[in-house]
């Protein structure tokens, strides 16, 4: 299961970049949407500090191009899903382990 996650998240993080290209191809227009404007169109503010410093570390990111909040959401999964996919696999293997261990001991004869 979180292989799937892993490869999805992959895909998704390498085709997503393309989005834009492929726009621009077709229409002669770069979209601009940003990771602001996505937040907006769902109903989401972004929030309003009154630290001013801290708001500009909070803008910063939320003006960057949509296709870039999406691919580094994308990998992030990826990474996440290859993380609990590897200890699945060694949670399994440590399983096994024991069980073949278990099906070899024989209670010692009295």
């Amino acid at each position: 299961m979180f292989r799937i996650g892993l490869v999805w998240g992959l895909f998704a993080a390498v085709v997503t970049p393309c989005w834009p290209v492929f726009t621009w191809l077709k229409t002669g227009r770069w979209p601009s949407a940003t990771i602001a404007d996505a937040l907006l169109g769902l109903n989401m503010q972004p929030p309003r500090l009154n630290w001013i410093g801290l708001q500009k570390i909070i803008d910063g990111p939320l003006a960057w191009p949509l296709w870039v909040g999406v691919s580094l959401t994308c990998l992030a999964t990826a990474i996440v899903c290859g993380f609990f996919a590897y200890v699945a696999e060694e949670e399994d293997a440590r399983l096994e382990s024991l069980w073949r261990h278990r099906q070899k001991w024989r209670p010692p004869d009295t």
